[in-house]
């Protein structure tokens, strides 16, 4: 059967709060984790466990803004896999190559669910929780600014089929950790080693920088697009160079990639244009494989610092709107 898009606004710096994008959506969900220590850039394992009893087990707050209540979800993950590329490379020629144990096919075997490193317990496969709403990640989900983008790895644990990652960012966020702790800048990394269903990576907008600093075997584990691999003019009109995969995508967006002449974020920015983003956005939602969900950060920092507060803030929201109204009347099958 075919189910609407629900919306959660997992608010952890404040900065929702003073935003109006969601209020008036009825399938917007509010989950205020703003009072938990650990989540700033990096997710310690006590922070970890309270994020899953909020947004998974319907513990969330009381008193979110306009009306909109908190939204009971499961939890899920599987056991340590690498990731299978598919066929391809990025315009510069860096190839990413399978890792060791691949099939003849070049697909990885899927083994039965069991429960990730972070220890959050699985649960059936994508469905609907008591109320009707749809479980995360099958929706779109606002994970507040840069510094909780490694919110997309835990949201990924609930994902129960083959798919495919794709990453608007300018970071690529492959950095290894000096500890075994989830952070912002290296949750892509933790989704290649250990989410088992991931079968493919695809970073577009990564800085070529920071891109070369990563550890080679690391850097063979996506594959990383510049603007022009993707994007193109036609007459006025923004086109998609579609991504090649085999299997259905999740969209993972941090808005550090636009210009930061068009919206402010709280991390240097990239190079592409609003109207790519959300072009992208509506190629992978009628996209041939399927859309299993979609994430968006990048908010402006709460405190205002270094910019002007207000327009920073009007700039995120309209652009978080323009994303809703995309999304609103999408369904996805299951």
């Amino acid at each position: 059967m075919n189910m609407s898009f629900d919306v959660k606004i997992l608010n952890f710096s404040g900065i929702y709060e003073e935003e109006s994008f969601y209020r008036s959506g009825k399938s917007s969900h509010f989950i205020d984790l703003s009072d938990i220590p650990g989540t700033n850039c990096m997710c310690d394992e006590a922070a970890l466990k309270e994020i899953g009893r909020r947004i998974f087990a319907g513990a969330g707050r009381s008193g979110a803004p306009g009306g909109i209540e908190p939204v009971p979800r499961a939890g899920g993950a599987g056991d340590s896999i690498e990731p299978v590329p598919a066929a391809g490379t990025s315009g510069d020629g860096i190839k990413p190559v399978p890792a060791a144990g691949a099939s003849g096919d070049g697909i990885k075997p899927v083994p039965a669910a069991g429960t990730s490193g972070n220890g959050i317990k699985p649960v059936a496969a994508a469905g609907t929780s008591g109320n009707g709403s749809t479980l995360l990640p099958y929706g779109l989900n606002f994970l507040d600014n840069g510094n909780y983008h490694y919110m997309s790895a835990i949201l990924l644990e609930q994902v129960k089929e083959p798919f495919s990652l794709v990453v608007l960012d300018h970071h690529p966020d492959m950095q290894r950790p000096m500890f075994d702790i989830l952070s912002c800048g290296g949750w892509v990394l933790d989704v290649a080693e250990k989410n088992t269903f991931v079968r493919d990576i695809h970073i577009i907008g990564a800085d070529r920088k920071l891109i070369s600093e990563l550890e080679e075997n690391v850097r063979q584990r996506a594959f990383f697009y510049d603007p022009e691999d993707v994007f193109y003019d036609e007459g006025g009109e923004v086109k998609i160079k579609p991504i090649d995969s085999s299997f259905p995508l999740y969209l993972s967006v941090d808005k550090d990639v636009i210009l930061r002449d068009e919206i402010a974020t709280n991390w240097d920015q990239g190079e592409l244009s609003s109207r790519q983003v959300l072009k992208f956005m509506e190629w992978a939602a009628g996209c041939d494989k399927g859309l299993l969900g979609v994430d968006v950060c990048g908010e402006c920092a709460a405190d205002g610092d270094g910019g002007d507060f207000e327009a920073d803030l009007a700039g995120n929201s309209e652009f978080n709107q323009r994303t809703l109204e995309l999304f609103e009347n999408f369904e996805y099958g299951i």
